[in-house]
């Protein structure tokens, strides 16, 4: 099948959902492009995030090739926020003459244009939704604006799409509660690992803690990712301080980049062991498998990530606070959760963590065979492919 997927953006360097679902699209035989725009995945304060591992925000346009995809990239025509128009959008999708659409979030200009080459080009159009109701704008002009989705996608979207999908639990409400799609069209299709990437590396361990200067006896907790305030590593820091004070074999490893005032805020928390704190920089996603084998616990205090599934992956303890998102994962088996923002509890489960190493090996081995069975795109891909296999069948059969 000919399948073109569209999102605001794409990096090659980021495990993202936009790029390992289409990745594996193309391993399984089909022909697969991307639409994109010319600008890098936006962050808080990217300059210090994310533009030391994906270099610049504003890329060249034009076609490259990544793994098996063709990739199009499109100049922006504005931007709001995290929401775009690209140029030429439709006018690419259709010219790729694709089978089937996916389209990478609802809440963008971006949903509007792929459901216009969708119709013009007679196709089942199939879209995701990443929102979460923790993230909801509450204010009288979010709830305007929320009004005023839901009547355009019960009038005009709707009709127009095949399926909407969920990447996990809570999104899959989200889009019938607070977006009015019907409960019909909704089917949870979840953000997975990249099984070819993600698992345990002996090599690997020995490897990064020898660059971080650790021991292998040590007992290593960590967080991935942005160091941003939405992900909370502050939380982590007064909890794991804690922990490492009580016990001399502990040291806490924040991997990733992020505002100036987090990385303060954290080394703050670690007066007097400093000895005990490793500040890393972000890495690509193909080094990310080392990074987690050389853990034993990876924490993601506050939101929710992906990472939590790729830390599973390679068989590490995984804690998450417990908003909705993260408890259904741990409801699934991918680790356990603590009451949100709450650093006794935090520092209650990771010294029970640090202090038994057969409740990690426990909780690790449940976690990784979870995301195996799970989690894994090689099964979520598939998932997308059957829909759209019987999409297609009862067109030609209408």
């Amino acid at each position: 099948m000919r399948i073109v997927h569209i999102a605001d953006f794409l990096s090659t360097h980021l495990g993202y959902q936009e790029l390992l679902l289409a990745k594996w699209n193309a391993k399984h035989g089909h022909e697969v492009s991307i639409v994109t725009s010319n600008r890098n995945p936006p962050a808080p304060d990217y300059r210090a995030s994310f533009e030391p591992i994906l270099g610049p925000r504003q890329m060249p346009t034009g076609v490259t090739s990544y793994s098996g995809l063709t990739i199009h990239r499109l100049p922006v025509f504005g931007e709001y926020r995290t929401r775009i128009v690209m140029r030429g959008l439709s006018q690419t999708v259709i010219g790729l003459r694709p089978e089937a659409i996916f389209c990478h979030g609802t809440m963008s200009p971006t949903v509007v244009q792929a459901a216009q080459s969708a119709s013009k080009l007679g196709v089942p159009l199939f879209v995701d939704n990443h929102m979460v109701f923790s993230v909801m704008d509450s204010s009288p002009l979010g709830q305007a604006a929320y009004f005023g989705a839901r009547q355009f996608m019960r009038s005009y979207l709707a009709p127009r799409v095949e399926k909407f999908y969920g990447v996990a639990q809570e999104c899959s409400d989200f889009l019938i509660q607070a977006q009015g799609v019907p409960s019909e069209q909704v089917d949870l299709l979840p953000l997975g690992v990249d099984t070819e990437i993600f698992d345990y590396s002996a090599e690997g361990r020995l490897r990064v803690r020898a660059n971080w200067g650790l021991p292998d006896e040590a007992v290593v907790i960590a967080q991935t990712g942005k160091m941003d305030v939405g992900k909370d590593p502050v939380t982590l820091a007064r909890a794991a301080a804690r922990v490492a004070q009580a016990h001399d074999d502990t040291f806490v490893a924040f991997v990733g980049s992020g505002p100036v005032q987090q990385a303060e805020a954290v080394r703050a928390e670690f007066a007097g062991l400093e000895d005990r704190l490793v500040m890393a920089s972000a890495v690509p996603v193909h080094d990310l498998a080392d990074v987690f084998s050389a853990c034993d616990v990876v924490v993601f205090p506050g939101g929710t990530s992906m990472s939590s599934l790729e830390a599973a992956a390679c068989g590490r303890v995984v804690v998450m606070n417990d908003l909705p998102a993260s408890k259904w994962r741990a409801e699934m088996g991918v680790g356990v959760t603590f009451p949100d923002k709450d650093v006794d509890a935090l520092a209650e489960l990771l010294t029970a963590l640090v202090e038994d190493g057969n409740l990690r090996k426990s909780n690790g081995e449940r976690a990784q065979a979870s995301v195996v069975e799970k989690f894994s795109y090689d099964k979520v891909a598939r998932h997308l492919e059957l829909d759209i296999a019987n999409a297609l069948e009862r067109r030609s059969k209408s």
